[in-house]
């Protein structure tokens, strides 16, 4: 079945029980579970249609994971919305966000990964940086130590994994 209301999808992305699409226009949608602000568009509830995710234009690529989303902007920012029981929103907080906030300490990146209770950003100069669970929490992103030279990151829901030269 079609998801209604949406066109123009040029990439998709899912978290637990939440879906995202990055529409041509470099807006996000979401829908599904929103209870922990995962939707992004201010409200703390779910959402059984697409709504737009508050605040994002020019996004380049999205991610999801067990309770929140991901956006990456052209210029390398990262931003983060929904749970952040478990520093999933790298910002230091331990406060859900129902609408988008910076990931901080990043340098620009050129992609990001999510899955579990934890993402990833591939920066620019070949390193990866997690947050999450089982990286300091609610500390914000850490490097990957001994992880250099990456052209690619996925993330599963126990596992990540990286692309080497």
């Amino acid at each position: 079945m079609q998801v209604f209301g949406l066109s123009g999808v040029t990439a998709i992305a899912s978290g637990g029980y939440t879906a995202y699409a990055l529409r041509s226009d470099g807006s996000v949608w979401a829908w599904g579970r929103g209870v922990d602000g995962q939707v992004g568009n201010g409200a703390f509830e779910d959402a059984s249609v697409p709504v737009r995710v508050s605040g994002l234009v020019g996004v380049s690529a999205i991610a999801g994971n067990e309770g929140a989303g991901y956006a990456l902007y052209g210029q390398g920012s990262v931003w983060a919305w929904g749970s952040a029981t478990s520093g999933q929103l790298g910002n230091g907080s331990e406060n859900s966000s129902s609408v988008p906030v910076i990931v901080s300490g990043l340098m620009p990146a050129k992609a990001i990964a999510a899955g579990g209770l934890t993402a990833y950003a591939l920066q620019r100069d070949g390193t990866v940086w997690a947050w999450g669970y089982g990286y300091g929490a609610t500390r914000g992103p850490a490097r990957i130590e001994g992880l250099a030279g990456v052209t690619a990151i996925a993330r599963g829901g126990a596992n990540g994994y990286a692309v080497r030269g």
